[in-house]
Formats: structure tokens, sequence, C-alpha cells
């Protein structure tokens, strides 16, 4: 219960969902469709928060109209949804893009690891990762391109290709394969 208290607040002050009754409304759907826990962000890409951001704003269904007073038949409305700010939905997806990469590594989901100033170097990250072209094929060796010559760029070349998770290649290359135990504090 406590967890979700936490979450509301932090959907509420750094998502920008708002600090007033409607703020708490709109918190209360994103956590009623599984936005319950900060570890639920890992679940959520980018497609998913437009989704549920689209869900919370036309929910869909029908009611009873409030305000038509009559006898007999009454009248139905669409169910009204919410209004969610543009901000709030692309700080949503940097929030689920960094909780994905949090969890690669194996670091802790909380409102500090999600604040909103890291939420910023999240959406630069994901803009950059959804805009890269990766390097053309590596050379082959031959006449002109060297073993020498293709052990020199072989890093570079791996630094510019990503995997599957968007994470350079040069990760597999690095001097330390294994984490440290305890990950350094985050500035």
């Amino acid at each position: 219960m406590a967890q979700v208290a936490t979450i509301r607040t932090y959907l509420r002050e750094v998502i920008g969902l708002g600090q007033d009754a409607t703020g708490t409304t709109r918190s209360t759907a994103f956590i009623d469709e599984g936005l319950d826990s900060f570890d639920a962000f890992q679940s959520f890409a980018k497609a998913d928060i437009k989704a549920l951001c689209s869900l919370v704003r036309k929910p869909g269904g029908m009611i009873e109209d409030p305000n038509h007073v009559g006898a007999g038949d009454p009248r139905q409305v669409p169910i009204p949804g919410l209004r969610i700010p543009a901000l709030s939905e692309t700080r949503l997806i940097a929030a689920a893009y960094g909780a994905q990469l949090y969890a690669q590594i194996g670091r802790q989901l909380d409102a500090v690891s999600l604040s909103d100033t890291r939420l910023v170097t999240f959406r630069r990250h994901l803009e950059t990762v959804e805009s890269h072209d990766d390097p053309k094929t590596f050379p082959q060796i031959g006449k002109t391109f060297r073993i020498m010559k293709m052990w020199e760029r072989f890093p570079t070349f791996l630094e510019e290709k990503l995997g599957v998770n968007g994470i350079a290649l040069a990760y597999v290359i690095r001097e330390t394969a294994q984490r440290p135990a305890v990950l350094p504090p985050q500035d």
C-alpha cells in the first residue's frame, strides 16, 4: 500500500499529472491500469505508454447522462476521459525507457533514479537510439585494409553498432567483464 502511495506522489509531482484532486484522479487511472510500482515501469514500452495515455483520455463505454433528467428511458453518453498533458506522456515514456535500462544493469528503481532531471537524460538517450543509423558493414581485409588497420578500427565500429537492447556492442569488449557487486552511487 505504501508503494502505491509513493507511485501516486511520483505520478502527480514528477510526471506532472497535477497535485490537485484532478491529479489524484489521473494518477489513480494509471495505477488502476497497472502502473502501480516503479518496477512496473519496465513492463511498458513506448507504444504501451501511448496506448495507456489514450485509454485514460478516452476510456470507451457508455454511462447514463447525469444531466438528462427524464422519465423512463435514460440517455447514454460516452464515459468522459481525463486530460493527460503531452509533457506527462513524454515523461512517462522516458521513465519507462529509463526503468528498462536500469533493470538491465541491476540498478534500483525509485523516485530518485527516475527523477525529473534523469528523465530528460533518458528522453535524449531514447531519441538518440531511435535516430541512430548503424554503420555500414565493416570493410573486408585485403590489400588496402590490413589486419592492423582493422584492429585499430574495430573498437570504434563496435561503439557505433547497437545491439538488440540499444546498447553499443563495445560493451562486449569492455575491460571489466563483471559489474561491481555494489553499483556506484548516482550523481
